[in-house]
């Protein structure tokens, strides 16, 4: 968490919406019942995120990505850290 929460103060916010996403943005790749952010973060990039958060294994070898096990109890988690300090 420590890594990620640095990469946090480095970076100009987060955003879970590509269509929102401003350079610099960390992008969560949020899933929910009708929609997988996972499928947006190379849009995400492109735009000029800074780094993602996925679940998706398939972007292990990727540096600017950083793969959990579940994206949105990492982005809470990331909130209460940052609360904590």
């Amino acid at each position: 968490m420590e890594e990620l929460y640095q990469l946090f103060l480095s970076s100009n916010g987060i955003q879970t919406d590509t269509r929102r996403i401003k350079k610099g943005q960390i992008f969560y790749a949020l899933i929910g019942e009708n929609f997988n952010g996972n499928q947006y973060i190379e849009q995400a990039l492109d735009k000029g995120a800074l780094h993602a958060i996925s679940n998706d294994h398939k972007w292990d070898k990727n540096p600017r990505v950083t793969v959990v096990e579940d994206t949105l109890k990492n982005l809470q988690d990331l909130a209460t850290f940052h609360r904590k300090n």
